[in-house]
């Protein structure tokens, strides 16, 4: 039958029962989904119409490994979703390793605090394939029946896109870091100059409403601006803009220490 009336119900399973893992699951599961979890180092012999990879960035190419071994109880090669932020090129290297599996990216934007709500109220899907041929994917169908908007690119857009999201993002924070310690200097709030400068409506309000304590705290942010940064090394391009936003988001850093130490 189908899932609550929808598409046919699926059987998925998710490697990594973490923030992103159980968010996923848990929102499929909603629809009328069958979930399995397991962990990396578990036996990942499981049928599935789909296995989502939502473990660390460093654990994924030993998953996809596991996931590529045969399974002769099994009737088809298994179709593998990376939906952990890995460097570019990630998934696509993966697909040349392991040419019998069926691969693709497709990057979460979810916060750490309300991550289940973020998956639910999902904005857009983006589908990453590592060969044109793979544009087709039963993800796609999982979320159209979600009515979330999908948009398809190459895996290696993909990985990228979500870098350059957080890098962004980051970087909002670190300019407007910046604009917080000039206008203590005046004895301005920049919360509410901010929120001045965001009545133009070619400026984004995230850095002016989201600014005030360094976003080391979360672990996206600054994990995403370092891949991006690692990126640019390897490429041999220079990055000096986002280099700079991680020495801002140090200083800052610094500066909450030395201000608790005074307390």
């Amino acid at each position: 039958g189908g899932a609550g009336g929808g598409i046919q119900a699926m059987r998925l399973h998710i490697v990594g029962p973490g923030v992103v893992g159980l968010s996923t699951g848990r929102g499929f599961a909603r629809f009328g989904h069958s979930v399995v979890y397991s962990d990396k180092g578990d036996n990942h012999a499981i049928e599935a119409d789909l296995h989502l990879v939502c473990v660390p960035e460093d654990a994924v190419p030993e998953v996809v490994q596991q996931l590529a071994q045969p399974r002769p109880q099994f009737h088809e090669y298994n179709r593998v979703v990376i939906r952990s932020s890995v460097p570019p090129g990630t998934t696509l290297a993966l697909a040349r390793k392991y040419p019998h599996l069926k691969l693709w990216h497709n990057p979460e934007f979810l916060r750490e605090a309300v991550a289940e709500s973020d998956f639910l109220h999902t904005e857009r899907a983006i589908i990453g394939w590592a060969s044109p041929a793979g544009q087709g994917c039963l993800l796609e169908d999982l979320y159209r029946d979600m009515l979330v908007p999908v948009y398809h690119c190459s895996s290696t857009a993909s990985e990228m896109v979500k870098l350059v999201t957080n890098s962004y993002l980051a970087t909002q924070l670190g300019f407007w870091q910046e604009v917080k310690r000039l206008c203590e200097a005046q004895a301005l709030n920049s919360h509410r100059v901010g929120a001045l400068v965001a009545l133009d409506p070619r400026v984004s309000s995230y850095g002016p409403r989201m600014h005030g304590t360094s976003y080391g705290h979360t672990k996206c942010l600054p994990k995403d601006l370092a891949q991006l940064t690692d990126l640019g090394n390897r490429l041999g391009v220079d990055t000096l803009l986002l280099q700079a936003v991680r020495m801002t988001d140090l200083m800052t850093v610094a500066r909450e220490k030395q201000a608790q130490e005074k307390e």
